[in-house]
């Protein structure tokens, strides 16, 4: 499988490309990642667990991460694949506690910055 392949690669350009053309295909998206064998999800969650912080990557991943919880909500949580439990519930929700801390931070220097900008 393609994505296999990539994620094997850790090409962060290579893997984000095949995403959006999966996300843009329609359903491509969910026949790719439906029926993973725990090891593949684990890549792709280590992945986005890598790559999240990154601008760049931002919404393709949050896109794709949705994805995964919505198609494996089910699974997950559920004590079945201990490691995916971990990488979803405890470190990328702590990834995304922060990110919305940072988020939250530069909303609010923005607001600040305006405020200065027009007192002049």
């Amino acid at each position: 499988m393609a994505l296999n392949e990539a994620l094997e690669q850790q090409n962060p350009e290579v893997i984000l490309s095949l995403l959006e053309e999966l996300i843009q295909r329609g359903n491509a998206l969910e026949i790719a990642l439906c029926n993973r064998h725990p090891d593949e999800l684990k890549m792709l969650l280590d992945f986005i667990k890598w790559k999240i912080q990154d601008y760049r990557y931002q919404n393709v991943l949050v896109q794709v991460l949705r994805f995964v919880v919505d198609a494996y909500s089910g699974v997950i949580g559920q004590g079945l694949e201990p490691e995916i439990d971990h990488a979803v519930m405890v470190e990328l929700r702590g990834i995304l506690e922060s990110e919305v801390q940072v988020a939250e931070s530069l909303t609010s220097l923005k607001g600040q910055i305006d405020m200065v900008l027009k007192m002049q």
